[in-house]
């Protein structure tokens, strides 16, 4: 069978196929990207496309951190949330159930 590049700068990683085996989809340094497969038998690829730049999502190439969802076509990568400049207030109640009934009783 062999093998062929078919990466920018030769890095590709967490691939994942599409179902019906016209994409390949990988992650590049700088972004998510899509070939199109037109023609299977022989591997001829088509162009290659950004679907999202990395910037921003969380990478790392010793494990997969995003997933490839081949029913809907859509990927889920993981991204950190912004910190508010407060942080958020939590309220604890104590005893809540006593003080219903004692509210009620009263």
């Amino acid at each position: 069978l062999g093998s062929r590049r078919v990466s920018p700068g030769g890095r590709a990683l967490e691939p994942a196929r599409s179902d019906d085996g016209a994409e390949l989809f990988f992650q590049t340094d700088e972004a998510r990207v899509s070939l199109e497969i037109t023609d299977t038998e022989d591997f001829v690829t088509g162009e290659l496309r950004v679907l999202y730049p990395r910037g921003g999502y969380f990478f790392n190439p010793a494990h997969r951190l995003s997933s490839y969802d081949g029913r809907n076509g859509r990927f889920l990568s993981i991204r950190p949330v912004e910190q508010e400049a407060e942080p958020a207030q939590l309220i604890l109640v104590q005893n809540f159930l006593e003080e219903v009934k004692a509210r009620l009783e009263g």
